[in-house]
């Protein structure tokens, strides 16, 4: 699993452990810490070529015939509010050791069954019943 460390990947980094999942990008206080210092998403693709590649090849389509020139210009001119241009670098390098770690099938496998394995309190029954619980103080 690959994510940033907000939302459920926190109970999710928490049941997996950080040999299970690979964590990238700011966390929520340092999010809130550049927001505060105002963010510009236009300084990220100043900074990393890379970006500036993908987001000029979204601009201009890929072969299933459709631009995403739309979204591109959301990231740049609208505010990018889930900070995704200031996570990008991370999430490629953090790709990179992904591919470095997974040295073949059986490594592979190995991670998706102990991710498996220990993602059953995330399961929709035991959510709901939680929830029930919880929120609605419906206890069956």
């Amino acid at each position: 699993t690959i994510g940033t460390l907000d939302g459920a990947n926190v109970e999710m980094f928490e049941q997996l452990g950080a040999d299970n999942m690979f964590l990238f990008g700011l966390h929520a206080d340092e999010a809130e810490a550049l927001r505060a210092a105002g963010y510009d998403p236009q300084a990220y693709v100043r900074r990393s070529p890379w970006l500036g590649r993908v987001l000029e090849r979204m601009s201009r389509g890929y072969a299933d015939g459709e631009s995403y020139a739309d979204l591109v210009s959301s990231l740049l001119y609208g505010g990018d509010p889930y900070l995704l241009l200031a996570d990008f670098d991370d999430y490629a390098a953090t790709h990179e050791r992904l591919y470095t770690t997974i040295t073949g099938p059986a490594e592979r496998a190995r991670l998706s069954l102990v991710n498996i394995a220990r993602s059953g309190i995330f399961a929709a029954d035991r959510a709901v019943r939680e929830y029930a619980e919880r929120i609605w103080e419906v206890h069956a």
